[in-house]
């Protein structure tokens, strides 16, 4: 699975092989991205364009959880994820039954976090959001989330719904660090966001 930034240079690779020695992807133009295996680090690497190709490990989410998707800044400066983590304890809300056996299912934990990609330093980190999936991500780690509409989650963890985007469909892009573009209904549009 692959997601490209709005400037087409960055892409989030969600299946990779054998790192760093043997990388392999689909794409040519890419200098930086995520690598993601349910049950390996997310880190984001940089990678040369040019030979001898030289891949740096840059920074890493740390954790360990299951990675249930990403967005990747468009220079490639910060990352936000939304990750899974099964707890030990039982859910007796949550049941599976299987051949007549039912058996409770392990609660889970939900989290939303940003990352510095340069450092790894966490910028947010939200357990258990109320406010969606990851939508974008600006250059300076604001975080877009998309559920009944668009809202912003500021460094500081300050959150700014987005008016007018209720529609609008999951994955948007930052034109600038002001101006966010969305689709809805297949017509794209322009929101300004006041910073």
């Amino acid at each position: 699975m692959q997601a490209f930034s709005a400037d087409g240079k960055h892409v989030l690779l969600l299946e990779m092989q054998q790192l760093p020695s043997n990388l392999h992807y689909r794409v040519v133009a890419v200098d930086r991205v995520l690598v993601s295996e349910p049950k390996l680090a997310k880190c984001v690497v940089e990678v040369e364009l040019a030979a001898p190709y030289k891949v740096k490990r840059l920074g890493c989410l740390p954790g360990g959880e299951r990675s249930l998707g990403c967005v990747l800044s468009p220079r490639g400066a910060w990352l936000g994820c939304q990750t899974m983590k099964e707890l030990a304890e039982l859910d007796p809300r949550s049941t599976t039954t299987i051949n007549g056996k039912t058996v409770h299912d392990h609660k889970q934990r939900y989290r939303v976090r940003t990352m510095e990609a340069a450092t790894g330093k966490i910028g947010i980190d939200l357990t258990d959001p109320q406010l969606g999936f990851p939508s974008a991500i600006s250059d300076d780690g604001v975080l877009v989330l998309h559920d009944q509409g668009l809202a912003t989650v500021t460094r500081d963890g300050k959150t700014h719904e987005l008016p007018g985007t209720e529609a609008a469909t999951l994955f948007s892009w930052f034109h600038s660090p002001t101006e966010l573009v969305t689709e809805s209904g297949g017509a794209i549009g322009v929101v300004r966001l006041n910073r």
